[in-house]
């Protein structure tokens, strides 16, 4: 999450100083009371990792009793101040079950839920993430068959050159770059290079 690096709004407005669009992907639990100052920067999109439709499950994945609360709040705010916003939500075994509610979230908040299947385990080898929490093959055949389920292809919506530089197979490091919480710079948040 970005927000955990305590120059994080100095890199902020440094972007926008520079006309650089930028899209955050945050849990928004260090966003209270800098709504709108992050609302003045512009960004691009703002998108806000929320795990279930239920709030026990969600906060039983973040392990902080009213992490969910505060996200709805957070992407009510957001919206209410017309920032572009969209619901990032990594389908895992706990909310298979009530994932289609996640729509309804969606449609109240006139946002896309953009689901994600990505679980992976940890660089320093914990297996435990794929082990207990990644959908069986069987589980993720059932989503992949609603045709209303929007998936992340990682590019959000379309970046002003859609496609990528001769010879390159996707944008990372020319046409995206991320700015880890640390202040490294990597093509991509699935590519951990620095730069």
């Amino acid at each position: 999450d970005p927000f955990v690096n305590k120059h994080v709004w100095d890199i902020l407005e440094y972007l926008f100083e520079k006309d650089i669009a930028v899209n955050i992907l945050t849990n928004g639990q260090q966003l209270k009371g800098n709504i709108n100052r992050l609302a003045s920067l512009y960004p691009k999109n703002v998108r806000l990792s929320l795990y279930s439709a239920d709030s026990e499950i969600h906060d039983k994945i973040t392990r902080k009793k009213g992490s969910w609360q505060t996200t709805m709040n957070i992407l009510s705010e957001l919206n209410a101040l017309s920032v572009p916003i969209a619901i990032n939500c990594i389908l895992m075994r706990p909310g298979i079950k009530s994932y289609f509610r996640m729509k309804d979230i969606g449609k109240q908040l006139c946002c896309p839920v953009l689901f994600d299947f990505a679980v992976v385990d940890s660089l320093e080898g914990d297996i435990s993430a794929t082990k207990n929490l990644r959908l069986t093959p069987e589980e993720l055949e059932l989503v992949m068959m609603d045709p209303d389920i929007e998936t992340d292809p990682s590019n959000m919506d379309a970046y002003a050159n859609p496609a990528p530089a001769e010879g390159l197979p996707c944008l990372a490091g020319s046409g995206i770059f991320c700015v880890m919480p640390n202040g490294t710079l990597i093509p991509c948040v699935s590519l951990h290079l620095t730069l």
